[in-house]
């Protein structure tokens, strides 16, 4: 099995705590054969600052490639927050580095905090939802990605806080974050951090990952969004096994934001 891990976090990020080299050789360790380091970005952040250290970053990920690179494929990314609400500067971010691969996601409601900060309760649950699903859309409709990341983020911090939707509910909406996705060439990630916390699953869950190949979609990656070394790799095989079930005989990498596609089962 052809093992990526796309989404991963280093101390280059304001949430990580691990340098690119602990990252890669983890990667190493758990038998991950392209690992692409993905440090934050937020667009629009009411707590934390907006930027990170873009030359440091790359930096770190070339030693990583001196070091570890007869092991394993190492790329340069990044997860860009809330990309719709400042075009510009994504814009002129992705032409200042030599990214390989662009994760577009939503974290932050406009004029908000992240969702993490959010207490779930029964009267906000499904608002807040219905406000998410709504700003991803218009994300996934005009934003400069590659792929879309953790599309039901929201679920995990609902759950947290005792609160539950059940996404059939918005399968319409669901389905036009996908089609918005394919129509426009790009692709979803399979967020495995979910895995092994409260919510218990991935992020989407298997039914949205078989709604979106039933759709036509055919880009998809697979990201363990670890911050710290143990959680590299975590739920990769496991998201390998989902993608299968779900009719997927490729996963796709990224180089120089240009999309390949790779047997899963080599």
């Amino acid at each position: 099995m052809y093992l990526i891990d796309y989404h991963t976090h280093s101390h280059n990020s304001f949430d990580g705590y691990i340098t690119v080299d602990k990252i890669a050789s983890r990667a190493v360790e758990r038998g991950i054969r392209e690992l692409c380091v993905t440090d934050h970005y937020e667009c629009s952040d009411l707590r934390t600052p907006m930027a990170y250290d873009f030359e440091k970053s790359e930096a770190e990920i070339h030693e990583a490639r001196e070091r570890y690179g007869d092991k394993i494929k190492l790329l340069y990314g990044a997860e860009l927050g809330q990309m719709h609400f400042e075009p510009e500067l994504c814009k002129l971010l992705c032409a200042r580095t030599k990214l390989d691969f662009v994760i577009g996601s939503m974290h932050n409601l406009k004029n908000d905090l992240d969702l993490y900060f959010v207490e779930f309760n029964e009267e906000n649950t499904k608002p807040l939802f219905e406000e998410y699903l709504s700003e991803l859309y218009a994300l996934a409709s005009t934003a400069d990605y590659d792929v879309l990341g953790h599309i039901t983020y929201p679920l995990r911090y609902i759950k947290r806080d005792g609160q539950w939707v059940d996404i059939k509910d918005y399968a319409d909406n669901i389905d036009e974050i996908l089609k918005a996705v394919i129509e426009r060439g790009r692709g979803i990630e399979v967020n495995t951090s979910g895995l092994s916390g409260q919510l218990g699953d991935t992020m989407p869950p298997y039914d949205v990952i078989k709604r979106y190949r039933e759709l036509g979609g055919e880009i998809i990656t697979v990201g363990s969004d670890a911050h710290k070394r143990v959680h590299v790799g975590a739920g990769i095989e496991e998201a390998m096994g989902m993608l299968i079930r779900a009719g997927f005989q490729y996963i796709t990498t990224f180089e120089q934001r240009k999309p390949s596609f790779v047997k899963i089962e080599e």
